[in-house]
């Protein structure tokens, strides 16, 4: 299995993993995503092939100083 962060830029290759969500990629929406640096997007691979993902997107609250994952 091979993990890929997905960074700003590479919005069709997240496209072309788009099986694993829920709907279609909107290729906007996706560069509206990866361009926010809270945000938090991995691809897993396996065979070269698109396996699963896990996103999330950095949270800082007003009474804490470091950020967690939600």
């Amino acid at each position: 299995m091979d993990l890929w962060q997905a960074r700003a830029g590479a919005e069709e290759r997240v496209k072309a993993a788009e099986r694993l969500f829920d709907h279609s990629i909107d290729l906007e929406a996706a560069r509206r995503f990866l361009q926010n640096e809270a945000n938090h997007l991995v691809i897993a691979y396996v065979d070269h092939q698109p396996a699963g993902f896990v996103s999330g997107t950095e949270l800082t609250h007003p009474d804490q100083s470091q950020p967690e994952l939600f």
